[in-house]
């Protein structure tokens, strides 16, 4: 009798050896389960960030591009063809003007404006805006009448397209300044606009001795000083 209990006992314990070692199993199941949703969870979330890098990027790329609206590219294109201009004008300037302060002045354009192309042209890379090397023809029509010209009346005509041109210009890189999106662009608008006003300011002192001169009213020092000693020399 006790040897059957015994028995009975013997299975009873196998019974809840072999369950315990069913439940083990099933754990280690569910631990690789487990493991092998954490493995396929980054995945699945690098997959979802570089999607939505991807598209960052894409977007940046996008909001670039739709920041240069048909104004701003206008502006980029008239810019970089009126400074060729007058990196040619400066250029014929200073082999055709007969005054000393308007050739200094031309040297000066050619310097200031060459130095502006470059950096236009670097802000432009990578914006989707081509800058061709040739002028439109609003600027080449210019270059082609101030070529006609000679003497005193080149000095006057230069100077004075020097006035207007530069007049206009700082009205275009005002706005550019004020609304641009593109911040590279509102930079060099405000940049630029520094250096448009200094010329400003200079080409109206020089045409209007040209112009003075050129109609008998800008006597110089000398002139006086000679006039007088003729006027001296008469009464004697």
């Amino acid at each position: 009798m006790k040897t059957t209990n015994l028995f009975s006992l013997l299975i009873v314990l196998g019974a809840l050896t072999f369950a315990g070692c069913q439940g083990s199993g099933g754990g280690a199941d569910d631990t690789r389960d487990s493991v092998g949703a954490i493995e396929r969870s980054p995945d699945r979330d690098n997959t979802g960030v570089d999607e939505s890098t991807d598209t960052s990027m894409g977007a940046q790329g996008e909001q670039s591009t739709a920041a240069l609206d048909e104004n701003t590219r206008t502006f980029l294109t008239e810019a970089a063809s009126g400074n060729m201009m007058e990196i040619q004008l400066g250029e014929l300037a200073q082999q055709k003007a007969t005054n000393a302060r308007v050739k200094e002045y031309a040297a000066m354009m050619v310097r200031d404006h060459t130095r502006a192309n470059e950096e236009l042209r670097t802000i432009t890379q990578g914006r989707n805006v081509t800058i061709s090397n040739t002028m439109e023809d609003k600027h080449r029509r210019k270059l082609d009448q101030l070529r006609d010209k000679e003497g005193v009346e080149f000095d006057r005509a230069y100077m004075k397209h020097m006035v207007d041109d530069h007049q206009e210009d700082i009205r275009k890189y005002e706005e550019m300044a004020r609304e641009a999106s593109d911040p590279a662009i509102r930079n060099y608008a405000n940049t630029t606009l520094t250096t448009l006003r200094a010329h400003l300011e200079q080409a109206k002192a020089i045409r209007d001795e040209v112009t003075k001169n050129k109609s008998g009213q800008g006597t110089t020092d000398r002139e006086k000083s000679d006039a007088g000693n003729d006027n001296g020399s008469n009464r004697q």
